[in-house]
Order: structure tokens, then sequence, then C-alpha cells
């Protein structure tokens, strides 16, 4: 099936109607069915936005785009924050150089998150593991990812069994300083949004560096502090700077 074909059939006349006429007017029964025939065709529309962006990032240049990168381009044209949008593309493009992730994930029966999680693992396997082991070690986790019972924790878990077994010389992945990443990148509207990866010990001293500057506050008059804890956090982060 081309992507055409797939855009037709994702875009079903019957599951649209539905969506947007009188929901109040259906049996439970058809309530819950059409709930989760939505949600299908939901997963079906993100995979083949991956797909399609994966061929933009891939074929378009900036004289195409008018933007710097399809990250961008994505993040001006549609409600996507950038980050969201850095991610759809990595995504996208990783997903090439991996077709056993891609034929699951094309096929509806893993979620972008949990793709994203077995492609990493893939791309940077633990050091102690063979070559010859990736196969198997890509069908476990696969087989972990696949379907609506599967969640994130269960894929990480078997993540971590594997990198026990595969242990070697080199530094536990709690402690290996090299899979440290710290992102920090402006979004349309000029705030920043941050993400990173820090081995247990360097983690360890930001959170107690923020744990003293983002408890809890009472006002003076014994006020209960309505900051979120990541407001808290947020806020602590800047007294940090």
């Amino acid at each position: 099936m081309g992507i055409g074909e797939d855009i037709q059939g994702a875009l079903s006349d019957e599951i649209l109607a539905t969506a947007v006429g009188d929901a109040w007017r259906l049996a439970e029964a058809e309530l819950l069915d059409s709930v989760v025939r939505v949600s299908e065709e939901i997963q079906r529309l993100e995979a083949l936005r991956v797909k399609l962006v994966g061929a933009v990032d891939h074929r378009c240049h900036v004289d195409v785009l008018g933007f710097p990168n399809a990250k961008m381009w994505l993040a001006s044209k549609t409600l996507l924050e950038v980050g969201a949008a850095g991610r759809i593309v990595m995504l996208g493009r990783g997903l090439r150089f991996q077709p056993e992730i891609a034929d699951q994930f094309f096929g509806t029966t893993i979620s972008a998150e949990h793709a994203a999680l077995v492609m990493k693992f893939c791309e940077r396997p633990p050091k102690g593991m063979p070559d010859e082991a990736l196969d198997d070690c890509r069908r476990a986790l696969l087989l972990a990812a696949t379907g609506p019972t599967a969640n994130t924790d269960a894929v990480r878990a078997v993540i971590a069994r594997l990198e026990r077994v595969f242990e070697s010389d080199d530094p536990p992945p709690s402690e290996d300083t090299e899979r440290n990443e710290f992102h920090a990148s402006k979004t349309l509207n000029g705030r920043v949004a941050v993400k990173g990866d820090l081995d247990a010990v360097t983690g360890e001293m930001l959170l107690s560096a923020l744990s003293g500057l983002s408890k809890p506050r009472p006002a003076q008059d014994g006020t209960k502090d309505e900051r979120t804890p990541g407001q808290r956090r947020a806020d602590g982060f800047t007294e940090l700077l």
C-alpha cells in the first residue's frame, strides 16, 4: 500500500462521522468501540506522519524547507513544540536504518515512545555485547514493546536486564559518563525546552543542589505554597544558575 492509500485508509469517513457527531446518541458498547477505533486511527496517522517527516528530513534541504532543518519547519507549520517536532524527525531518521523496528512501528504494533527506546538500544548497545547478539536482543525488546498491554517500564526493564547480561569491564550504565546528554533548545515563543540524561553521580549532584532550593515555602501568614513540584524545581534551578 502506498502513502496516498495509507492516508485515504486512515481517514475513515465512518470514524470521522462518529467523532464529530453526537456521541451521546451512541450506546455504551458503541461508545467504547468508537474510542478504541479512533485511537487506532490516531496511531496509524502518527506512524504515517513519522514516515512522511522522515522522507522530508532525508530529501528536502534548506532551500525547499525555508528553515534550517526539518524540525524547525515542522514546528512552524503545526501546533507541535520544537522539542516534540525534533523527536518525530529523529525517529523518522533512525527508522530508515532499523527496518525491523520500522516494520513494527509502521504496522502500529508498537508506540513511538517504545520504538525510540528500542532504536536507541540498537544504536548504542552495551559495549560488552557481541554483534551477533543484536538480532535476538532486538526481538526480545520488540516483543516486550508489542501490543496495548506493553508499557515503558517493562521495556526499560528488559533493556536493564540486557545491559546486565552483557556487562563488561566498562562502567555500568549508571556510571557511564559517555552517555550523558543535555539538550536546551529555544521554542517558537522564545522559551527554552530542556531535556537530559545524566550518570548517577552527576544526577545526584544536580538533585542535591536543587533539593534545598525547591522545597515548599509557605507565606509569612502560613499560607500553603501553591507551586507544583515542577514549578518549585524550575524556581530552584533559576536560583542555582
